[in-house]
């Protein structure tokens, strides 16, 4: 691609998912275009009119103008001598936020919403079946992840298993730090999306998450929790999306993503009796603020519930330490 990206990936402050996204929306786009980078700078009306004529969604179009304006922010000169075409990129963006402005003021999902919705109640029902019938899996694993605590965004793709210790306190790595016996566990989060905003995020995972996590770990050994088949991690943060959007989708039977369960999540809290306390709490552990908070609510009108399967406690069969059987001897080579 053209060195003008060089600007992006060589940015101070930017977060590496950030970069990321930037990175792949640039690219669709000279794909999408058939044109340089060069090109989409100094044809706005071109460029938005494909984009509008591609994708139909808002969020989209302002994911795209956004990648494009970071091109121009993040190389000196470039806005002022460009300026006409820049001023035009900025319109278009504003539009589509307006769009997005109207619709989350009325908590109005989108079409695309509205015909994939998963009701939060039916997330954990689908995560209780899989408890009982697959504990463990690499689909209960990711299910788990985003519905046994507050859902954070699609940052797990290289997530680094520690075993009983914790990382270096200046790594800029992700890692999940877990205790030999299971006993307890810790979620670091260095490179995220709003990083610079919140710095380091780290949380306790609750006993019922590490359950699933000991099993899949036990069943399946390796150095970082989620692999690709040749048991790697994912190098690129769109690799990860596109994997955990294409598990949910399975699960589900719907484009169900992890942006839209973030929603949902949201959306099945009670605002009339949550406390401040606890509406900050939910926020500050999705990593956003508490306006944003507001603006993911949606009004939908559910689709009938599943019926779930019997639930079993999903820790019979795994009430050992993790050393126990070769297995766990495996494990713990592979995670030291």
């Amino acid at each position: 691609m053209s060195k003008l990206v060089d600007g992006i990936v060589e940015a101070q402050g930017l977060s590496e998912s950030s970069k990321a996204q930037y990175l792949e929306k640039l690219s669709t786009l000279t794909k999408l275009t058939g044109q340089s980078l060069e090109w989409i700078l100094d044809h706005p009306e071109e460029v938005y009119a494909a984009i509008l004529k591609s994708y139909t969604s808002s969020s989209t179009h302002r994911a795209f103008i956004a990648a494009i304006k970071a091109v121009y922010h993040y190389n000196e000169g470039l806005q002022a001598s460009k300026h006409a075409a820049y001023e035009k990129y900025a319109e278009y963006q504003a539009i589509a936020s307006q769009v997005l402005q109207d619709r989350y003021m009325n908590a109005e999902p989108s079409d695309r919403e509205r015909k994939n919705w998963v009701p939060w109640a039916e997330v954990l029902a689908k995560e209780r079946e899989l408890a009982a019938t697959q504990c463990g899996s690499t689909d209960h694993l990711l299910l788990a992840m985003y519905c046994l605590i507050e859902p954070l965004r699609q940052d797990f793709g290289k997530l680094r298993v520690l075993l009983d210790r914790m990382p270096p306190s200046d790594s800029t790595r992700n890692f999940l730090a877990i205790a030999r016996d299971g006993s307890w566990g810790k979620l670091i989060l260095n490179q995220y999306k709003t990083a610079k905003h919140y710095s380091t995020f780290e949380r306790d995972l609750p006993p019922n998450l590490l359950r699933i996590i000991k099993a899949s770990l036990i069943a399946n050994p390796r150095r970082y929790l989620f692999v690709t088949e040749h048991g790697l991690p994912y190098e690129k943060s769109n690799s990860f999306t596109q994997f955990s959007n294409r598990v949910l989708k399975r699960l589900f039977g719907r484009a169900f993503t992890v942006s839209m369960m973030r929603h949902s999540r949201i959306s099945s809290i009670d605002f009339n009796v949550s406390t401040p306390g606890q509406l900050f709490s939910t926020a500050h552990n999705m990593r956003h603020s508490l306006a944003t908070q507001q603006l993911y609510r949606r009004q939908v009108t559910p689709l009938p519930p599943q019926q779930p399967a019997a639930v079993t406690d999903p820790t019979d069969s795994h009430q050992g330490r993790i050393t126990h059987g070769s297995n766990g001897e495996r494990f713990i080579q592979l995670a030291l």
